[in-house]
């Protein structure tokens, strides 16, 4: 069984990436500084990069910071729905 230490910020940062391509500058930048903030924190950063947080945990801080940014980001289908851990 593997241990859920990895960052899953790479996934998250791929799908930035193909946002970006497909023409929405704006959800790509938003996912960005997402990333970005929680990847500055030691709390939830995955221990791969320095820190204690499990993917899962790095993950959910992600979406929660998604959720409260106003826009469109914040207004996107289905992400009311997610619930935190």
């Amino acid at each position: 069984m593997l241990a859920a230490i990895g960052s899953g910020g790479g996934s998250i940062w791929s799908t930035a990436l193909m946002l970006s391509h497909l023409g929405h500058p704006q959800w790509s930048a938003a996912i960005m500084r997402a990333i970005q903030t929680v990847v500055a924190s030691p709390a939830t950063r995955t221990p791969d990069l320095g820190g204690t947080a499990s993917t899962q945990h790095a993950g959910d801080a992600i979406i929660s910071l998604l959720a409260e940014m106003p826009g469109p980001v914040a207004a996107a289908p289905g992400l009311e729905e997610v619930e935190p851990a």
